[in-house]
């Protein structure tokens, strides 16, 4: 009993110590849920929103180098004008998902795990090229932001996306096994429709 209440009193405490040499090892997307309703809790909620602060600092993703959450929010802010009117421009946005990321980093370690999303990065990097512009989202999530295309073409890159497991499992000696999940939006913004 003695050791069964240690290791559920120590679990969230390790967890928090898990989350800091993530962060310390450049992992700015790492964040912690803790539910215990004590110090523990409110130190887990502090180090989230201190993770946050840091991300508005920087404007790359130290894995993937890829523009971050910060800088796609400071240039949709350039979709309104000084008068506070939304531009009538449209796009297509893409917002991807690595299912099942954490199981590759409990597997395989968090090296690894950085090394899958820097490659799925670099992937979308070179897929959109001259296409959009791709963004990191929180953890193992990807965001592409095209201007405007056809619904036929999004499904063609939509396909391409969700082939990139193959890709990737190849450049990666067919160590991992992932799949991708993918959400598409096509965005018309004008003066009747906010961001």
């Amino acid at each position: 009993l003695t050791r069964l209440l240690s290791r559920r009193l120590t679990k969230p405490i390790l967890a928090l110590d898990q989350a800091f040499i993530q962060a310390t090892n450049g992992d700015m997307n790492v964040r912690v849920s803790l539910q215990t309703n004590d110090e523990i809790q409110r130190a887990g909620s502090n180090f989230n929103k201190m993770m946050d602060y840091i991300n508005t600092l920087t404007y790359d993703d130290p894995v993937t180098q890829l523009p971050n959450l910060a800088v796609l929010e400071r240039e949709t802010g350039k979709i309104v004008d000084s008068e506070g009117t939304l531009s009538n421009e449209k796009y297509t946005i893409f917002l991807v998902t690595i299912n099942g990321f954490d199981r590759i980093n409990e597997l395989l370690g968090y090296s690894y795990g950085n090394g899958v999303l820097k490659k799925v990065g670099m992937h979308f990097k070179e897929l959109f090229h001259l296409k959009g512009n791709v963004y990191k989202g929180r953890a193992e999530d990807f965001l592409i932001v095209c201007e405007s295309m056809p619904y036929k073409h999004a499904m063609f890159l939509a396909t391409e996306i969700l082939n990139a497991p193959e890709i990737i499992k190849k450049q990666l000696n067919g160590k991992v096994t992932f799949d991708l999940s993918i959400g598409i939006d096509f965005v018309h913004f004008n003066q009747n429709r906010s961001l």
